[in-house]
């Protein structure tokens, strides 16, 4: 592999690792990440985590997929 093509390759990741929607042209495979802030804290107390998975949010008691 070429360092221009692994130099495009680490910009790209480190794009998305930074919670990037998209790096050079690439979506990020996981969408938008929760990075902090209002949106942050309105997923992780979010009252409906509880109707589809039994428990409460982020509680590590199985079925939440918000950690």
């Amino acid at each position: 592999m070429s360092n221009r093509t692994i130099d495009r390759a680490q910009q790209i990741l480190s794009g998305w690792l930074s919670g990037a929607a998209t790096a050079r042209g690439a979506n990020n495979p996981a969408g938008p990440l929760y990075v902090g802030g209002e949106k942050t804290e309105t997923a992780l107390t979010d009252p409906s985590e509880a109707l589809y998975s039994r428990c409460s949010s982020c509680s590590g008691s199985g079925g939440s997929f918000c950690c």
